[in-house]
């Protein structure tokens, strides 16, 4: 287990954040090059904190010390025999080396009644039960094996724990692992990389701030918002805090996000180059009531009440009184 003089692994080098994450999987790679009991990680966390990175770099890292790994983006690739789940039988059955398994999206092993589901569930159970090492797993006749928790490893992540292990049983026979949220900070951090990346530019650090307030603690929104930045702005000249605003505006009204196409058919709609029964007809996804106030939006010279924050639109109640604000100003027909 780590401690404070735990040296954190290269191979999480420029990860922001998740100091505790760092500490614990570092500490278990010295313990699987050394030979001594492997951690068996379930990470837990919330879309956009980070974990299926740091998963993957921990398995970058047994690799380079001799272990066979497998990754899966999700338990479903192994629903039907041939293909991953051979592969993984194959592993599991017969191990000519340590190996890692690695399902993230965990929780949808517990969401599908087949019968490989059941058994990768049920392998997994008793391969993490603590009070027996070394253990013989008998499953069927065609699946029966002996699982070393000293030597291999299995990893779970997911978005959703109660849904894999409702009764928390689970948890204790794995080292689990829950990330932190991000701090504003971590979050600047974050973005920053994320804008660099797309050779985007801002004007003032008012425009990171009000970027990454929007993230709440996780990746996940910021990453949206720089994607449709892109989209609406584009990166050909510096950020303002004027076009942070008219983003965070267009995102609260069709928060799924708009292509560079739908923006164009709404402009030509406000300016009545295209029926809004057409466009309607043309953009599946937004909804006439979304279309009256994205016009709204535009032509009307009062619409500071629309320069919020997200967290406005957070709730239902807080949507019908947003809406009632648009009524009132007369943006509705």
């Amino acid at each position: 287990m780590p401690n404070s003089t735990t040296t954190i692994h290269p191979n999480f080098a420029g990860i922001v954040g998740q100091a505790r994450a760092k500490e614990l999987l570092s500490a278990g790679i010295v313990a699987a090059g050394a030979g001594r009991a492997a951690i068996q990680p379930l990470i837990d966390a919330p879309p956009g904190c980070g974990k299926t990175e740091i998963a993957h770099r921990y398995l970058d890292a047994l690799e380079a010390q001799g272990f066979r790994t497998m990754r899966l983006a999700s338990p479903r690739e192994i629903r039907l025999a041939g293909g991953a789940w051979d592969d993984f039988v194959s592993m599991v059955m017969n191990p000519t080396s340590p190996y890692a398994v690695y399902f993230d999206e965990a929780h949808e092993m517990v969401e599908d009644n087949v019968k490989n589901m059941n058994t990768l569930f049920t392998f997994i159970r008793k391969a993490m039960d603590r009070t027996n090492d070394n253990r013989d797993i008998v499953l069927s006749e065609e699946f029966s094996t002996r699982f070393d928790r000293s030597k291999n490893v299995i990893m779970l992540s997911t978005n959703f724990m109660h849904k894999l292990d409702k009764s928390g049983a689970l948890q204790s026979r794995f080292d689990h692992l829950k990330l932190d949220l991000y701090r504003e900070d971590e979050l600047k951090q974050i973005l920053t990389r994320m804008m660099t990346v797309n050779n985007m530019r801002w004007e003032s650090e008012e425009v990171l701030t009000v970027i990454s307030r929007c993230g709440r603690g996780t990746a996940r929104p910021i990453k949206n918002i720089v994607e449709q930045t892109l989209t609406v702005i584009g990166n050909d000249r510096p950020l303002t805090i004027n076009d942070t605003m008219r983003v965070l505006r267009l995102m609260k009204l069709f928060p799924k996000g708009l292509s560079a196409e739908e923006i164009q058919l709404l402009q030509m709609g406000v300016n009545r180059e295209i029926k809004d029964n057409q466009f309607l007809a043309t953009v599946p996804s937004v909804e006439a009531s979304q279309l009256r106030m994205f016009k709204g939006y535009l032509t009307s010279p009062e619409v500071n009440f629309l320069a919020i924050t997200p967290r406005g639109m957070e709730t239902t109640k807080r949507g019908k009184q947003y809406l009632s604000l648009i009524a009132a100003k007369g943006f509705l027909d």
